[in-house]
């Protein structure tokens, strides 16, 4: 008896061509995955000024509140000022603050507090970032 064992030599392995386009779209999905991490960088990074910037306007209406509480009056231009000297320590970059009267009506003033600052990190044309919050006050007599 003789048998002889046929040697299917079909698929021997993986050409270099199959391996370098299996390295192709291994390297962009990974460029793909590192742009994704920058994004979320920025936009976590973003977030967090806007919060400190969210937390200025918050200082500056409970500011104008405890003024008309102690002496029954305040001025939106002494407290934009004493916030802005307040706040100067934050590494929000050029940080700009303005609080103004907006509308009257029944004895309520609505006020714009806008907190406005660069954000140059990213290389965007576009850097300028802004808040505006919108509060109620009481008139002062």
């Amino acid at each position: 008896m003789n048998t002889q064992v046929k040697i299917c030599r079909t698929q021997r392995g993986l050409t270099l061509i199959e391996v370098l386009v299996a390295a192709l779209v291994l390297a962009i999905g990974l460029a793909g995955l590192a742009g994704l991490n920058l994004r979320s960088l920025q936009a976590s990074h973003s977030a967090y000024f806007s919060s400190i910037a969210s937390m200025i306007a918050i200082d500056a209406e409970e500011r104008a509140w405890l003024e008309l509480g102690e002496t029954g009056s305040y001025s939106l231009s002494d407290i934009e000022s004493d916030v802005l000297a307040e706040w100067s320590f934050t590494n929000l970059p050029q940080l700009d603050v303005e609080i103004s009267q907006v509308a009257t009506g029944n004895g309520w003033i609505d006020v714009d507090i806008e907190i406005s600052w660069a954000d140059s990190r990213f290389g965007l044309a576009d850097d300028a970032e802004e808040f505006a919050y919108r509060t109620r006050l009481p008139v002062a007599p």
